[in-house]
């Protein structure tokens, strides 16, 4: 198989998961066509810029394939949009609680922190992050993800399952998209051998495991993943230059480590209800 055919196969089954996706909105393939003519010029757009060349409709057009009116249609349409690279602040604001000595246990650990007044050790620990942002808004917005918890003497603890769990629809389709992108630059750069060493892109797969034991690994895989994020992100916070301002130096350098997992039955098996 040749380089062209195992990518077209790879693009057909992500598209095909994707129209599974897409099926579920109860939306068309007309829409299906014009996000996919968005995204292409999008992609166009970008590829020029990286190149140091000014971007415009023309060369748009010449380098997707699509004709004139069409791009400049997409071009100057205000589309999907792209999402914000930088980690949300509820994510910087847990990540500083679990890596700063300020705010850690003598083990370690991510510290229960009093709440109330200006002064109070939640409010300094948002001002390290952001200044801007009123402790409150702040303190809200992590209760509405289940990032934190409040307890009885009126402190604010990090949520007891160690890392809060996106919930909502938007958020999980939000985090596809971002994990989609990333994961597709990540097997190309590696496929071309772009970089020294390269990204970690692995998979671990059973097909003949016990149906009784499926929910018993769901759960093991969530509590393993969220462990070792952590870890990751003990690692990384010594390299970052949020939580390391008296470091010098370029600090343009953007980490992405993502895990998923999926488990199911074969058709004619049936799953308890636990």
């Amino acid at each position: 198989m040749d380089l062209t055919e195992a990518r077209n196969r790879s693009i057909h089954r992500i598209l095909k998961s994707l129209a599974k996706l897409f099926f579920k909105g109860n939306s068309s393939f007309r829409e299906f066509i014009e996000l996919a003519r968005s995204a292409f010029v999008a992609a166009a757009a970008e590829i020029i810029e990286e190149r140091g060349e000014k971007v415009n409709v023309s060369r748009i057009s010449v380098v997707t394939g699509i004709d004139r009116e069409s791009t400049k249609k997409a071009f100057y349409s205000d589309g999907p949009g792209d999402i914000e690279a930088k980690p949300k602040l509820a994510s910087r604001v847990i990540a500083r609680w679990e890596n700063d000595k300020e705010f850690q246990t003598k083990n370690g650990k991510p510290r229960v922190l009093q709440y109330g007044g200006d002064d109070c050790e939640f409010t300094k620990l948002i001002r390290t992050v952001d200044s801007t942002m009123s402790p409150g808004t702040v303190l809200y917005d992590l209760l509405r993800i289940n990032a934190v918890e409040k307890t009885a003497r009126g402190g604010v603890r990090i949520a007891s399952s160690g890392r809060y769990e996106v919930g909502d629809v938007a958020k999980i389709l939000e985090l596809l998209g971002r994990n989609v992108e990333t994961i597709v630059v990540a097997a190309d750069e590696n496929a071309e051998r772009i970089h020294k060493t390269r990204n970690v892109h692995a998979r671990t797969e059973y097909t003949s495991i016990f149906s009784e034991d499926i929910e018993h690994i769901r759960k093991w895989l969530l509590k393993e993943a969220a462990v070792f994020h952590q870890k990751v992100r003990a690692y990384l916070s010594d390299f970052d230059a949020d939580l390391h301002p008296e470091r010098e130096g370029d600090a343009s350098g953007v980490v992405v480590y993502g895990s998923f997992s999926k488990t199911e039955l074969l058709p004619g098996d049936e799953e308890e209800s636990l």
